[in-house]
């Protein structure tokens, strides 16, 4: 709030649409003298829709004392850059990690005073914080935080050494692998240049830049994608349309050339292509409810009103709040990201048994996620020590003593659960082979956050030298 005062004709982007959130976020603006519509409350998007509406934030802001993660490689991958606060323990230093990994450790302050002045300083000042834009755009493609060929690589290699130790019967010790492989020159550079000239509406620019990663990459179906709606914006739709299903021939999975045909298909009056791209994108995503509203609307052009309603409808369901709790499946109203009823029902479970953790730990987290901070603090003081949750308390608490703790009573209690499960392991001598075994084991293997960044490693692995084997103890949602 304190930023949000020094910096006047600024608005504060923030994921949810809980009425509980909106209510308490809304009460403390206006406890500090600001107006609550600065706020502004966005839902949940498909990935590629989700980075290109980062694309057009100035700046983000981190969170303390547990940092963003995948929030704050999604910006930093989308070119926005990131203030971050470092903290004390891992949850407050993630971000501190993942900036310098991208080159800026810049943006990586040490006090909230610091972190305060930062951020004003940036927004008030564009002259600053263009050339920083400009760095992480330029950086992105060649530093280890996303040149994922090189990380793979550079992890085989270490793999390769650890594996030569083992054959050599060796005890484990540390090891350095030396970074041997050059700077490739990606077209993604190019495109990212197109990117900013194309905020700045210098479309001369933007479109030269765009058949400059095209020219380097000519099955770089974002850069297409691009280059098709600088071209709409000069005025050149035909052109535009080509480059679009240009790119979604090369990347059928690629949403926004899709979207973007749906929509101007549906602009033009050519209803029945644009109901073929939103079917697509249907199908693509069954679950994003802004594509069943486009194909409600292209029946409601054709006087469909049965069918628009379905669709419509359909859109309603999937995001009754404008967003969807995609990773809250084993809750119900979490689910269907109605908090008011998810706190009735967890209220009433504890009006039976005061003392249940889990609902203590749910209840105590959408207080959290609400930013009902009061009530957040006397239902989290109940919580039993027996059912404290390791991601929960990182969240609250800066004591790594504590979270130690709470995290070594927990691997107590699996290894308790576990224990006559547990099989007998025997290690005979090591038997030579021509490819080294890796086996990856994760819970997360659906549609999570960590199977979307591990993706890419495990494409880039050398299927001549590695056998890589993924094991999932997590659910199976078919993806």
């Amino acid at each position: 709030m304190k930023i949000l005062k020094k910096v006047p004709q600024s608005s504060l982007c923030l994921l949810g649409k809980d009425e509980l959130l909106i209510k308490n976020l809304q009460c403390e603006a206006k406890k500090a003298g600001i107006n609550p519509n600065r706020l502004i409350f966005l839902p949940n998007l498909p990935k590629n829709m989700h980075l290109a509406r980062i694309a057009c934030c100035n700046l983000a802001l981190d969170t303390q004392i547990c940092n963003g993660h995948t929030s704050t490689t999604d910006c930093l991958w989308a070119g926005t850059p990131v203030v971050a606060l470092l903290g004390k323990h891992f949850a407050s230093r993630v971000s501190a990690s993942l900036l310098t990994a991208v080159g800026l450790p810049e943006l990586i302050t040490h006090t909230q005073k610091e972190y305060e002045a930062l951020a004003v300083s940036l927004a008030t000042n564009p002259k600053k914080l263009d050339p920083i834009r400009y760095s992480l755009l330029s950086n992105r493609p060649t530093y280890p935080l996303f040149d994922t060929g090189k990380f793979t690589k550079n992890l085989e290699r270490a793999f390769e050494t650890i594996w030569q130790r083992h054959q050599k019967g060796l005890l484990p010790e540390n090891i350095n692998i030396v970074d041997k492989i050059g700077k490739d020159v990606y077209s993604m550079t190019n495109n990212n240049l197109g990117v900013i000239y194309l905020e700045k509406k210098n479309y001369k620019k933007a479109i030269s830049y765009f058949q400059k990663a095209i020219f380097q990459n000519n099955t770089s179906a974002l850069a297409f994608n691009n280059l098709g709606t600088a071209l709409k914006e000069t005025g050149s739709p035909h052109e535009a349309v080509e480059n679009w299903e240009k790119a979604s021939k090369l990347d059928p999975a690629f949403v926004e050339p899709l979207s973007n045909l749906g929509v101007f298909y549906l602009d033009t009056g050519k209803i029945p292509e644009a109901m073929a791209n939103f079917t697509k994108l249907t199908e693509i995503n069954p679950n994003d409810s802004n594509s069943f509203n486009n194909l409600g609307l292209c029946y409601l052009n054709q006087n469909n009103y049965q069918k628009a309603i379905e669709n419509i409808k359909k859109a309603v369901e999937l995001n009754p709040n404008d967003y969807a709790a995609a990773y809250h499946l084993g809750l119900t109203y979490r689910l269907a990201d109605d908090y008011e009823n998810s706190v009735k029902y967890l209220k009433k479970a504890l009006k039976l048994n005061p003392e249940h953790g889990p609902s203590l730990n749910i209840y105590s987290l959408i207080l959290m996620q609400t930013c009902d901070w009061q009530e957040f603090a006397k239902v989290s003081a109940k919580i039993p020590a027996e059912n404290e949750s390791p991601y929960i308390n990182v969240a609250r608490i800066q004591n790594q003593k504590i979270n130690l703790d709470v995290a070594m009573l927990r691997s107590k209690q699996i290894e308790k659960a576990v224990a006559d499960l547990a099989p007998k392991f025997s290690f005979p001598k090591p038997q030579k082979r021509r490819r080294v075994r890796i086996g990856y084991l994760s819970r997360d293997y659906f549609e999570h956050a960590t199977a979307y960044l591990i993706l890419g490693l495990f494409e880039a692995h050398d299927r001549k030298n590695f056998e890589v084997f993924a094991y999932s103890y997590g659910p199976n949602d078919g993806s």
